[in-house]
């Protein structure tokens, strides 16, 4: 067997798949036969599966399920397509066969569906939030939909550059710049306690190139950098607080901005802080690294760090007890200070190999995920993964391992729906179409009755 090939068992473990026989262009696939040890269906599709391999499969000599998102042995799946067989061949030994598509007639964005930019949805750092925005065609909005009970929580256009703080509530959207005659204008919508507004940015923060917006833990205030200018202002009428000139070299984008409106930013060529207005030095040590001081960090010497708390300025120095620091390691940080992400090498085919979550005391792997874009949620407590197969994310709690969620923005980039670790689904009502239910050979459309037996009620 080639290296590229994908093999995947059914429920009973009786057959095997074995996907993308010979070139992946063929759509040739072939079923056998673990039992027997011998080839029992070969067969090529007679329809697009829309670039997806078939990760999961029923047998029953009739038909072939593609895309199940769940696993195989689940009761409830999420899917594509599913493909009747037609055998061609003698009653014993190896068939040949067709497959024709007969249920799934969409793949995962429509075939209609205008691709223009990539498509860009993220989850917000609470966790709590699934986000739209950065040019999603045929919908010129920045979104966010409530994956707690599926609702739009925000609708705001035009679309541009969103943040949401935290602890989620705050919703900030900085829109691209319009031109009146000749001058230059750039205006943010912020949404706060359900009220919703929008003013024109500080004359300084106007620029063409996208640039990070930060948000203050109470929402209150916004900050932006350019170039070598710091602004903050009132996210309530857009009026200026106070602007800093922070000068030029390797400084870090805005890493914190306080409830009283202060930028936290580092040199990290210096070793200096900029904080209160001013730059102070912070590090003692040439290779140290300096990070913000979160309410919850928990410091600690172990063998990867020492920290050093600098409490005056909200930072932290974790000097290393193994030799330099890369310089994107800030981002790959718990807030609280307690793991890493660390990404493995890739195989000599080419093959990721996944990351790991290690604890920073003592070096142990608390958690292995095979998949390479991963982050930290606020409460240092879960990570999210995106799934760059499905175009979805699904959140683990790093204590145990579990996976919580996998959330998969819908066909029309318009809601989501979730699977939940009990196998329940959650959705954007009434957005079902895309939705099918399999049950061994049985499917039919995921309406009404068959979501009493799946959908979950809202989180209290």
């Amino acid at each position: 067997m080639k290296q590229f090939d994908e093999i995947t068992l059914d429920p009973a473990q009786d057959y095997a798949i074995v996907g993308s026989v010979g070139d992946a262009d063929w759509k040739a696939f072939q079923i056998w036969d673990l039992k027997q040890e011998r080839t029992a269906v070969f067969f090529r599709l007679a329809s697009d599966t829309c670039g997806f391999s078939p990760p999961a499969f029923d047998y029953d000599g009739k038909h072939l399920v593609f895309g199940n998102s769940r696993g195989e042995s689940e009761p409830n799946h999420l899917d594509f397509a599913v493909f009747e067989i037609a055998y061609f061949g003698p009653d014993k030994g190896p068939k040949t066969a067709r497959a024709t598509q007969t249920l799934g007639n969409k793949c995962s964005v429509p075939l209609d569906f205008d691709g223009g930019y990539e498509q860009n949805f993220s989850i917000a750092p609470g966790g709590e939030l699934i986000l739209r925005g950065g040019g999603i065609p045929g919908s010129p909005e920045w979104a966010a939909w409530d994956l707690r009970n599926g609702r739009k929580v925000a609708s705001i256009r035009p679309d541009g550059y969103g943040t949401v703080s935290d602890d989620d509530r705050t919703i900030a959207v900085l829109h691209d710049i319009s031109r009146d005659g000749s001058s230059l204008r750039q205006s943010m919508t912020v949404r706060r306690g359900g009220k919703q507004a929008t003013f024109e940015i500080p004359r300084s923060m106007r620029s063409e190139n996208w640039r990070p917006i930060v948000l203050s833990p109470n929402g209150h205030w916004i900050a932006s950098k350019v170039g070598g200018t710091v602004a903050v202002w009132s996210s309530d009428n857009g009026k200026t607080l106070r602007e800093h000139h922070v000068g030029d070299g390797r400084i870090s984008d805005i890493l914190r901005l306080s409830d009283a409106g202060d930028p936290l930013l580092i040199n990290d060529d210096e070793g200096t802080v900029f904080v209160k207005g001013t730059w102070r030095p912070a590090r003692s040590e040439k290779s140290g690294l300096i990070v913000p001081l979160t309410s919850n960090f928990h410091a600690q010497c172990g063998v990867i760090f020492c920290d050093r708390i600098i409490a005056e300025l909200g930072v932290v120095e974790r000097k290393s007890l193994k030799g330099p620091l890369p310089e994107n390691l800030r981002r790959d940080l718990s807030a609280d200070g307690r793991f890493k992400i660390v990404r493995l090498d890739y195989t000599a085919s080419g093959v990721s190999r996944g990351t790991d979550i290690v604890d920073v005391a003592d070096g142990h792997i608390v958690m292995h995920v095979d998949k390479d874009d991963i982050r930290f949620l606020s409460d240092s407590l879960h990570i999210v993964a995106r799934d760059a197969d499905f175009g979805g994310f699904v959140e683990y709690e790093i204590a145990t391992g579990k996976q919580l969620w996998m959330a998969i923005p819908n066909w029309r980039q318009d809601g989501f729906h979730m699977i939940l670790a009990d196998g329940r689904v959650r959705y954007t009502p009434p957005r079902t179409a895309d939705l099918r239910l399999v049950r061994g050979f049985e499917t039919r459309p995921f309406d009404a009755t068959a979501a009493k037996q799946f959908v979950a009620p809202p989180d209290r």
